[in-house]
């Protein structure tokens, strides 16, 4: 780390790939923290998991990504970091799909109703979280989605490469260009 931690944000990604598995056709949902600072970029956690029920949209798989992402990751985290620096970091949750960011800033979707009975995820309640811990909802790219990596298989060579370049396992393939920011 080349920062104090008082000088990192933690960031937390939330990526999922609608129907992924062939048989059950459910959904996986990726998720991958980072303390980020103006010199630092250090991985924390990652989890890629089948989702317990089916979806019927890709909206509603990435509010059970997210809904897991800050409950099983941010939260403790941030408490975590609370204990040791003695404030609540700074936090954001990376988000692909403008339909999930907009019923998370909302806490509601008329849509979206029936998580609470079939996935066990309250969109009201996770807009509650969210904001009374301070996390800044923020529109990813997709390019530059990290959790990206966890969710899906990749046919390209190309697209594998470069999500690994962009989580820091490996260096920026040779010939290839630079994502957009």
């Amino acid at each position: 780390m080349g920062d104090d931690l008082s000088e990192c944000k933690l960031v937390g990604y939330s990526d999922a790939d609608f129907a992924a598995c062939k048989r059950t056709r459910r959904s996986v949902s990726g998720a991958y923290v980072e303390l980020v600072g103006p010199y630092s970029r250090f991985p924390i956690s990652w989890s890629s998991r089948k989702q317990g029920s089916v979806s019927q949209s890709t909206p509603e798989s990435e509010l059970i990504a997210a809904n897991t992402l800050v409950r099983r990751e941010l939260f403790p985290i941030q408490e975590a970091l609370l204990q040791i620096t003695g404030r609540l970091p700074t936090t954001e949750l990376q988000e692909d799909n403008s339909t999930a960011i907009l019923a998370m800033k909302t806490g509601a979707s008329k849509e979206l109703r029936h998580l609470g009975r079939v996935h066990g995820v309250s969109v009201r309640a996770l807009h509650e979280a969210i904001t009374e811990k301070g996390i800044k909802l923020v529109q990813c790219p997709t390019a530059l989605m990290k959790a990206d990596v966890l969710t899906k298989a990749f046919k390209a060579a190309g697209t594998w490469l470069e999500l690994l370049f962009l989580i820091g396992i490996v260096t920026r393939p040779t010939g290839a260009k630079k994502k957009p920011k």
